[in-house]
């Protein structure tokens, strides 16, 4: 019993406070550095297929490929947190004349997206082939994950795709070259990194049971890669909210014996600083029904601080009834020392663990 207080006195001395409180500091410092610097997006991939329909490799005729590339021009509207898209650019589609008609590439469209406006074609011959070229204004929506905001990269896909063309007579084809973006791109608060391109068939299955009853189309994923520029939103979200922790958790340093009005301030202060800052933190924050990391370590730091308020309220309590009992002043200063001890390891714990909030909210999420 002995050596379980004096091993509980050592770790809540002000040296270890110290060392925790520094610990903390960088953990939380690494998590951020990382997860700002190094790109990592959670956004579902859709699936399709990489390989022709059975049809088409069981006759002898091979489909037509018609390579298939756009140009963005200007992003009217980036929304990731709505949800809403809207760009300006220009799809081309290069093809032998022969086999593919103009009025079967024109039936183009985009999953998840309207056509706002689409110009006549230019037209024009390459290599032995048409050139085709539509200006187009398009409104879409993608597929997001928002669970590491607001540390969060994203990846928007674009799907064109033409369900007038059966996979069996024509592929769509693509290649990393075939997706250029203007050089000043308007995209907000976002960088843009990287993009990509995919081709394969999309499906829709009409009954589950009858495999037969579905309908394939050929399909090009056209994707950029976004990253947040700067850490304004990272600031102006985590730094409030760790500052109010901070300041309610720093309460249990404050010995009883010295100023139990300040304690119970900061407490309740700390409480009501919280419960405000969720207000801001639903405005900037994207609206899904997942906890995101900046939900879960605003949890972990409410929990944490509603801790304090009732230990606090407890030992107040408790200091109350020593009086009542008329104690020797020797046995409540030794009962308040005790108590000092205890809320000096709370410290310590609750530290850590709104710290291992933060790492494992950012790398197992």
């Amino acid at each position: 019993m002995n050596f379980l207080k004096f091993i509980i006195k050592t770790i809540s001395g002000i040296w270890s406070n110290i060392f925790i409180l520094s610990l903390s500091f960088i953990l939380i410092t690494i998590s951020f550095y990382f997860s700002i610097t190094q790109f990592n997006s959670l956004d579902p991939k859709i699936k399709h297929s990489y390989n022709y329909p059975q049809e088409a490799r069981t006759t002898e005729k091979h489909p037509d490929f018609i390579k298939t590339g756009m140009h963005i021009k200007n992003f009217i509207e980036i929304d990731f947190n709505e949800n809403k898209f809207e760009i300006d650019a220009i799809v081309w589609f290069q093809f032998n004349p022969n086999t593919v008609s103009i009025k079967t590439i024109e039936n183009f469209s985009f999953d998840m997206g309207i056509i706002e406006k689409k110009d006549k074609p230019t037209v024009k011959i390459l290599n032995k082939e048409l050139f085709v070229q539509y200006n187009v204004r398009v409104k879409f929506k993608t597929r997001l994950n928002f669970s590491r905001f607001p540390l969060d990269d994203h990846k928007i896909s674009i799907i064109l795709k033409n369900e007038k063309i059966s996979p069996a007579n024509m592929i769509l084809i693509s290649r990393h070259s075939y997706l250029t973006t203007a050089p000043f791109l308007y995209t907000a608060d976002w960088l843009k990194v990287n993009h990509h391109t995919r081709n394969g068939t999309l499906s829709s299955i009409l009954d589950i049971d009858d495999k037969n009853k579905s309908n394939s189309y050929p399909c090009i994923f056209f994707t950029i890669d976004f990253t947040r520029t700067g850490i304004r939103k990272l600031l102006v979200l985590f730094m409030p909210l760790l500052l109010i922790f901070l300041l309610g958790l720093f309460s249990l340093l404050i010995k009883l014996k010295e100023s139990i009005s300040n304690i119970s301030r900061l407490t309740i202060g700390s409480l009501n600083g919280l419960i405000l800052l969720r207000f801001i933190i639903e405005t900037l924050s994207p609206r899904v029904g997942y906890f995101t990391v900046i939900d879960i370590v605003y949890t972990t730091s409410l929990s944490c601080i509603f801790i304090v308020f009732l230990v606090e309220a407890l030992c107040l309590v408790y200091i109350q009834k020593m009086k009542k009992r008329k104690l020797t002043i020797e046995k409540i200063n030794l009962n308040i020392e005790n108590l000092n001890i205890f809320r000096r390891f709370l410290f310590n714990l609750l530290l850590l663990i709104v710290s291992f909030s933060v790492y494992f909210s950012i790398y197992f999420n």
